[in-house]
């Protein structure tokens, strides 16, 4: 009976190993990742990126690098929708299907358009006065006295400030 102690141990030893390989390829998961640009290709910094599963999965958000990259890792397999945004440029939303296996993640390039700018600015404070007459103003022209002296002759100014 002894003789077959270790093997038995052994056994169980591989039928618990395959079970946590199998566990472990249940959970397999994956990623997106991707760059968000301007219609000249330049990279948009901090752009929002929200990746939405299936009911029951929490969305994920991430913002882009400092070159306008982005990646959303630990991702189940399945149907996400990934929205971009950002301040100054048109929203774009996409539609991604990761494979049951993880691999190979999905690399987008989102490109957004430039969005419409407007501005709108509120003034508040009391009514403005309207009791008073609109007044205008009116060109006049002085002329010139050619041959005027200086109240002050200059020699007297001088005389005085270098003493």
């Amino acid at each position: 009976m002894s003789r077959w102690r270790p093997l038995a141990l052994s056994a169980a030893i591989a039928v618990v190993m395959m079970a946590s390989v199998s566990s472990a390829a249940a959970h397999t998961t994956g990623g997106i990742t991707g760059g968000v640009v301007d219609p000249s290709g330049g990279a948009i910094v901090g752009a929002e990126v929200v990746v939405q599963g299936a009911a029951g999965v929490p969305a994920r958000q991430v913002a882009t690098d400092g070159t306008g990259t982005f990646t959303v890792k630990d991702l189940p397999a399945g149907h996400w929708v990934v929205e971009v945004r950002s301040k100054l440029f048109e929203s774009r939303r996409l539609e991604v299907d990761l494979p049951e296996s993880g691999l190979p993640w999905p690399t987008l390039r989102v490109e957004l358009g430039v969005g419409a700018v407007s501005e709108q600015v509120t003034i508040l404070g009391p009514a403005a006065y309207t009791s008073r007459p609109a007044t205008s103003a009116t060109k006049t022209s002085v002329p010139l006295l050619e041959n005027a002296k200086p109240a002050y002759p200059s020699a007297a100014i001088s005389s005085h400030f270098w003493m």
